[in-house]
């Protein structure tokens, strides 16, 4: 599926920070003192569960595959990559048996995002669900399914452990 807020600065609506080697990361933790520990509505859970997702794919997918290529490798291994996204939404969406719920936009308190832009981002997930079947028999680039499920499986077993850890 397509970037959650793809017209913010991904540095401030996805809680990035920087190590000590300057490599970027989600703090996610940052996000659940900020929003969550307090008033856990599902949407704020849902963005929160975004946040680790994200996280785990960079760190496990982009980092090893893309992050640390020579500029000229590095420009299309990301034209791959994102191409990799569309063929990935059918095969996603059939392995899973995921169906589009109706979804609407209600006002969230995140002072990080712009939730005006939600309705663009419902309509990007519309569209992938309408044109699942276009390219998901294509074979992928530089992803590799297994891993990608492996990653999903993983950010799902986190995401549970951080919830139960921290109720």
């Amino acid at each position: 599926m397509r970037s959650f807020c793809k017209s913010e600065p991904k540095q401030m609506s996805h809680f990035m920070k920087r190590d000590e080697s300057g490599l970027g990361y989600v703090d996610y933790s940052a996000f659940y003192n900020k929003y969550i520990q307090d008033n856990p509505t599902p949407f704020h859970v849902g963005y929160y569960f975004h946040l680790i997702a994200d996280e785990i794919w960079l760190q496990d997918i982009y980092y090893k595959k893309i992050k640390f290529l020579p500029d000229e490798e590095k420009l299309e291994a990301k034209k791959m990559y994102y191409r990799d996204f569309g063929r990935l939404n059918g095969k996603l969406i059939d392995h899973y048996s995921l169906k589009l719920e109706p979804l609407d936009v209600q006002p969230v308190e995140i002072e990080e995002i712009d939730y005006t832009l939600l309705p663009g981002i419902i309509s990007d997930v519309e569209t992938d669900f309408r044109i699942a079947d276009s390219s998901k028999h294509e074979a992928l680039e530089i992803l590799d399914w297994e891993k990608v499920i492996e990653t999903i499986e993983k950010t799902v077993i986190t995401c549970v452990a951080n919830w139960k850890g921290a109720k």
